[in-house]
């Protein structure tokens, strides 16, 4: 009897959560308007590295294999190496910032690009500073911006810091 008790239990419990489950998935798509973009609706690659919202509400998707993408709701706009307005160093981007003067950062393998979003042009890293074009040639692993507008740039084994001056060239480059 004790054993006929235990295992009407045990499926009840399991009933109870299967249950639970299936509504909790319910409410959760009935409260969030949830869309799915893959390959199908133009997204390069299907392996995702990172998601960055940029100023003017783009989302930018870095790809292990496809490069970057942006995308307003709608279309994605593709970039990589093959890109004739603005040819990336790699395929593989690790992941985006956008500094204070609305340029995006990109890393990866290959190095750091560098996209003006008023015009989605490239950056020459020149223009920004001397220091610079040997810095954006190393293979890089990580960018961010810091609360006082300097981005912070992981690459050939160090971190560098890199503060800009009022017109948004570079003021120091520090490790």
């Amino acid at each position: 009897m004790k054993k006929h008790l235990s295992t009407y239990l045990i499926f009840y419990i399991l009933w109870l959560g299967v249950s639970a489950k299936g509504r909790a998935q319910e409410l959760f798509a009935d409260r969030y308007n949830v869309t799915y973009v893959t390959m199908n609706e133009g997204l390069p690659h299907n392996f995702i590295d990172d998601l960055y919202k940029d100023s003017r509400g783009f989302l930018w998707i870095s790809t292990a294999g496809g490069g970057l993408s942006r995308y307003d709701g709608y279309e994605f706009v593709n970039y990589n190496p093959n890109t004739p307005h603005c040819k990336l160093k790699s395929n593989f981007i690790r992941n985006v910032c956008e500094d204070n003067f609305e340029r995006l950062w990109m890393v990866s393998e290959g190095g750091t690009d560098i996209l003006d979003l008023k015009t989605l042009k490239p950056v020459a890293p020149a223009d920004l500073g001397d220091v610079l074009p040997k810095l954006t040639d190393q293979p890089a692993t990580h960018v961010m911006k810091d609360s006082q507008g300097c981005i912070w740039l992981h690459c050939n084994n160090a971190l560098y810091r890199i503060a800009f001056n009022a017109k948004g060239e570079i003021d120091n480059l520090s490790t």
